[in-house]
């Protein structure tokens, strides 16, 4: 299967599915029994490294290419027009040609606009934002949404019209979030899957960016422990963390699979803190950078020194080298902020970024777009056409949304470590779903969670730890647990009695908490939870240790007709790279049409951000 390239991902909708190739008809009752499997995909779609990575070649053509492909559409377009337009019994009359001649120079001039406009940000849009020229940064956007609807009101959007309605809409929205009087204040959570939360990581830090009228004015990195201190209100927390802590706050607030519940929950749990409450100063939106994200742009930068700390962080080692300093570093104190070094970090990896050549300026670019199309970035804006757009995108991080009438199945399988260490970084995890649709329609499901921990003897002693892992599985809305094995038990017990305590119940946990059902047979709770039906349990695991967690579940019940369309839709968790097989049994007296046989299988050595599998069931 061929990978698709950034241009191919990169569409009006930019769902990020792996297509499945078309395979060949077999021949024979024994050939068409026999399961065809897709193609492995060895790729993640993460540049591995800057010399990889090429900036579009139209835009690093003279202008004078620009002109040819401007008139090569032109020819399209106008060619197009006069069919349509004979075709439906008119013409063009002599009289019209003026007015075509004007549209082909106006047409040119929008197309060499978009091509001035976007050599600019890519050489100048960092110096803008970060060296007071916010006005020219959003002059330029504008200039470049003026041009765009220019192309599209002049026929060019006859020709993609999808494209050019997405690149409008993402245009409006960030100069809608720009352009606006006074201060904006973004957090910017730094994740690290080491210990993994619902959203990819647990949040140990969090930047606070100050915006005006497209300036960035302030960069703040900061514990997420410290507005958490002064944190007055009681809040219960998630029943799976109450053996670890006695209240909710902002450095636990990121529960939720979705990243849109996660972000508001943050703002609201950071604002209540008197640091920022005080002065009530209100988050405008949230940014969750994984780690690998800063890896990447070290890989472009090249090693920055931090001479404070004596440090010399690369690509390969800035996680152990935080981590070793956040853990038993200088500032691991009593009273001391032991994340005080990526705030040393952060002026001195932007000054970088502000020096960087065009070239590396491209890859820094391309690398944020595989990033966010790997769901390594996720963004959340209070302002509705930013959200909107983040949404239409894919860059939302929220979970599929299922139509009414769904006919097919959903998986995310979530990992959520609790005092377990940085041991996620040593954990290999593999995921199989096999399933059956039997004869009346109904889909039975056996999937296993194998995962290995391989910190057993690794120095550091929070790569040693035990892995203890909450782990949920979220299903269609009907499914119906039938068997779990494999899962560790744990005892939960609050460590105070919340009954008479001072402390209040948060309306969002408390929606899907009343939903929780105990299934003690199986060790196991079931509650809703963004539209899903959701199996929960305890799955930790032991340095050197292996394990496989296995649930049989039935699905959705299906009507059986010739050219029914079936669709599975796996969303991954940010952070977690698992392997994944995918293997569907056609009922009895049908075959898939993919595959010619009664058996699809999918194989794939990671998830992408959404896969989406679409199959036809073809009546014997």
């Amino acid at each position: 299967m061929k990978k698709p390239s950034f241009k191919k991902r990169i569409n009006s909708t930019l769902h990020d599915v792996r297509p499945i190739r078309p395979v060949q008809r077999a021949h024979g009752k024994q050939a068409e029994d026999k399961a065809v499997r897709s193609p492995r995909v060895k790729e993640k779609g993460i540049p591995k490294s800057r010399k990889n990575i090429q900036f579009p070649k139209k835009l690093k053509k003279p202008l004078l290419v620009v002109l040819m492909v401007a008139l090569a559409l032109i020819a399209l377009v106008f060619g197009a027009r006069f069919l349509f337009q004979d075709k439906l019994g008119f013409g063009i009359a002599p009289s019209d040609f003026p007015q075509t001649l004007s549209e082909l120079k106006d047409l040119i001039g929008a197309l060499t606009g978009i091509s001035s406009d976007i050599n600019t940000l890519r050489a100048e849009g960092f110096n803008f934002a970060l060296n007071g020229k916010g006005e020219e940064l959003i002059a330029t956007l504008k200039s470049l949404q003026t041009n765009v609807s220019k192309l599209d009101a002049l026929g060019a959007g006859f020709l993609m019209q999808s494209n050019l309605s997405t690149a409008s809409d993402g245009l409006d929205a960030l100069i809608t979030l720009l352009d606006k009087p006074g201060e904006q204040r973004f957090l910017v959570l730094f994740l690290n899957p080491s210990e993994m939360r619902p959203i990819g990581g647990f949040a140990g830090s969090y930047g606070e960016v100050v915006l005006e009228r497209g300036n960035v004015k302030e960069i703040k990195v900061n514990d997420i422990y410290y507005p958490d201190r002064f944190l007055t209100k009681k809040i219960v927390p998630p029943i799976q963390l109450q053996t670890v802590t006695v209240g909710w706050g902002a450095r636990d607030a990121a529960w939720f699979f979705g990243f849109p519940t996660s972000a508001q929950k943050t703002i609201e749990l950071i604002e209540a803190s008197e640091i920022y409450s005080k002065d009530d100063i209100k988050f405008e939106g949230v940014v969750a950078l994984n780690v690998r994200v800063i890896e990447d742009i070290l890989d472009i930068t090249g090693p920055i020194k931090v001479p404070e700390y004596g440090l010399t962080l690369t690509k390969d080692n800035f996680l152990e080298e935080i981590q070793q300093e956040v853990e038993v570093g200088r500032d691991k104190k009593p009273g001391e902020n032991p994340k005080k070094v990526l705030g040393a970090l952060t002026p001195l990896l932007t000054s970088r970024l502000n020096e960087l050549n065009a070239s590396d300026k491209n890859a820094l670019i391309f690398a944020f777009l595989a990033r966010a199309i790997n769901k390594d970035i996720q963004f959340y804006f209070n302002e509705s056409k930013a959200e909107d757009f983040a949404k239409k995108i894919g860059w939302a991080g929220e979970a599929a949304a299922l139509p009414g009438e769904f006919a097919g199945d959903y998986l995310a399988v979530v990992n959520i470590n609790i005092a377990g260490g940085k041991t996620d970084a040593k954990i290999h995890q593999a995921i199989k779903l096999k399933s059956e649709i039997d004869s009346t329609g109904r889909v039975n499901n056996h999937l296993t969670v194998s995962r290995s921990h391989l910190g057993k003897n690794d120095e550091a002693s929070w790569y040693r730890a035990k892995n203890q892992n909450f782990i949920k599985i979220f299903t269609v809305p009907d499914a119906e647990l039938v068997r779990l094995t494999g899962s560790t038990p744990k005892d939960v017990q609050p460590q105070i009695n919340y009954f008479i305590a001072d402390y209040s119940v948060d309306p969002v946990l408390e929606s899907v908490e009343r939903t929780r059902k105990n299934i003690a047979k199986y060790s196991t709770e079931t509650y809703l939870e963004s539209g899903k039906n959701v199996f929960a349990t305890w799955f930790s695991i032991l340095p050197g240790e292996s394990k496989t967690l296995e649930v049989d579940y039935k699905g959705t019940q299906l009507s059986l007709t010739d050219r029914a369309l079936y669709r599975i839709i796996i969303d991954k968790q940010s952070g977690m790279e698992s392997k994944f097989e995918y293997e569907i049994a056609a009922p009895a007296g049908f075959r898939w049409q993919e595959s010619n046989g009664s058996t699809f299988i999918y194989k794939s050595d990671t998830i992408p951000a959404r896969l989406e599998i679409k199959l036809t069931l073809v009546k014997e």
